[in-house]
């Protein structure tokens, strides 16, 4: 039953980008990191490192390293990406939209990270997989809500952004033009 919580975790996900609409809702600004907080709590909660089942300890430890790339590259998205005054701080005002770093390929490139991750933790850690792939619709989910209903009311700019870069899938062209730089 711990899954609940993940799924009640994108509940609280999706009340806050809600909240993001309205100035003055700021004061539920604690659902964003309690959502986060209720999501950790129910991943970790449903791992089985120890489980028979699990492969050979060579294909655990490849895909425990995968894992922890997709790890750090979804922190980086999430949190690290652009100015920390305009992510999560300023929550119910209008700021710019960010449009570098992993930015520039997709519009939401923390999906791919988080998909990458659980997937990763099913043959690493025991993670049931459909839990994995559970998390990452709802997380899908929520990136269409935000791109459709939040992000273009509360990021300036965000309609000429959406207009040059793709939701999820990157222009293999662009990779391979940054890849020279």
């Amino acid at each position: 039953m711990l899954w609940l919580l993940g799924v009640a975790a994108f509940f609280l996900f999706f009340v806050y980008d809600a909240c993001e609409r309205r100035p003055h809702r700021t004061w539920m600004s604690f659902l964003f990191p309690a959502g986060c907080l209720l999501f950790l709590v129910a991943v970790i909660g449903q791992l089985a490192p120890f489980s028979p089942s699990l492969p050979p300890p060579g294909v655990r430890l490849l895909f425990g390293l995968l894992g922890m790339g997709a790890f750090f590259l979804l922190i980086k998205a999430l949190f690290f990406s652009f100015p920390k005054e305009e992510g999560y701080t300023r929550t119910g005002e209008k700021r710019p939209v960010f449009t570098g770093g992993q930015y520039r390929f997709c519009r939401h490139p923390g999906v791919w990270w988080m998909a990458l991750l659980l997937f990763c933790l099913g043959p690493s850690m025991g993670l049931p997989l459909w839990t994995a792939a559970l998390y990452s619709m709802l997380n899908l989910f929520l990136a269409l809500f935000e791109d459709r209903m939040i992000f273009p009311r509360v990021l300036t700019g965000y309609e000429a952004y959406r207009r040059t870069t793709p939701f999820l899938f990157p222009k293999w062209r662009e990779l391979c033009v940054s890849r020279k730089k």
